[in-house]
């Protein structure tokens, strides 16, 4: 078994290697790439070694009876279409390999995916439950599973489309961090979400209090990325209603202030928080399909069936009809 710490580097241990020959990357862990993989080579990285690059493709492999186990691999580049695996032959073995970017080559995993490979929930009020929505969009079906303490993701499946995934975070102790992964599985790759946050001390400066269901993250173009299915519905012209009696016009509404717009990271992260860290976005439109459904009217009550009459002035009872 060969061991690519060495002056030759890793491409070309890579390049002089026998088909079946297993590489195990030791120190350094993290080796820069982009590397291919031309012969039937095992690359290894025994659960803790990562290859990254900010040049698309990170790995890419041409032979046959190759092979990535217990490995990294991660486009850490600025374009959200980043490429991280690119495999030229079908023949290719996949094992406990993590992903961070688009693949493309690999069956069943191919296509444009909008997550977010950092999530700061910001600073929490203590010993209080918060819930937030998280917009992401999958190509493939995938499992979701926290791997965080109290911290619960749901639905635990995800088809393809994009989705409004609930986080509910349980009530922290003051000064307790939250720091960990939410993971994103399909039956050939996993892709995480590290997540932090902060419940604030005693005396701390005042949180700001986050309604149920505000949304923390979504992609840059959500807009462009709707469902098949919505995209595919007629538009239909409205139909005209029923006449209605003119009533008192309605008071003005005040004009709205103008907020500035936040500088955008490619992927929709924020920018401009102390460390690099990005502060919880501003509110976004709640998408109606995140929304629970309304609830039915409830049913008429048989003796209320006419209005009482109250008379114009001071609000009393109207006079008694004039005697004849």
């Amino acid at each position: 078994m060969a061991d690519p710490a060495k002056p030759a580097g890793l491409q070309a241990l890579l390049d002089a290697s026998a088909d079946g020959t297993v590489l195990t990357i030791r120190r350094p862990l993290e080796r820069e790439g982009p590397i291919a993989v031309r012969r039937g080579v095992t690359l290894a990285g025994g659960g803790r070694a990562a290859v990254w690059s900010r040049q698309s493709p990170v790995v890419t492999i041409h032979a046959a009876n190759a092979g990535l186990t217990d490995i990294r691999v991660e486009y850490t580049g600025d374009d959200p279409d980043g490429c991280a695996l690119h495999l030229l032959n079908a023949d290719v073995a996949l094992a406990n390999v993590t992903v961070r970017g688009n693949v493309l080559g690999v069956r069943g995993e191919s296509g444009p995916w909008r997550y977010p490979h950092q999530l700061y929930l910001g600073k929490l009020v203590p010993d209080t439950d918060v819930e937030f929505v998280l917009r992401l969009m999958t190509p493939v079906p995938c499992r979701l599973k926290s791997e965080i303490d109290g911290l619960t993701v749901e639905p635990a499946t995800l088809p393809a489309g994009r989705h409004g995934v609930r986080i509910h975070v349980e009530g922290l102790r003051r000064d307790t961090l939250i720091f960990g992964v939410i993971a994103l599985e399909t039956p050939g790759l996993r892709r995480e979400v590290v997540v932090n946050g902060h419940a604030v001390p005693l005396g701390g400066p005042p949180v700001p209090v986050f309604p149920a269901g505000h949304v923390i993250w979504q992609p840059a173009d959500w807009a462009e990325l709707a469902p098949p299915s919505v995209k595919s519905l007629p538009v239909r012209p409205p139909t005209a209603g029923p006449a209605l009696p003119a009533g008192p016009s309605p008071p003005a509404v005040p004009a709205p202030v103008a907020v500035p717009k936040p500088k955008l990271r490619p992927g929709g992260a924020i920018l401009g928080s102390a460390f690099g860290i990005a502060p919880p976005p501003p509110p976004v439109s709640p998408d109606p399909a995140e929304q629970p459904p309304p609830a039915p009217p409830p049913p008429p009550d048989p003796s209320k069936k006419k209005a009482a009459v109250i008379s114009p002035l001071f609000g009393g009872p109207p006079p008694p009809p004039p005697s004849t």
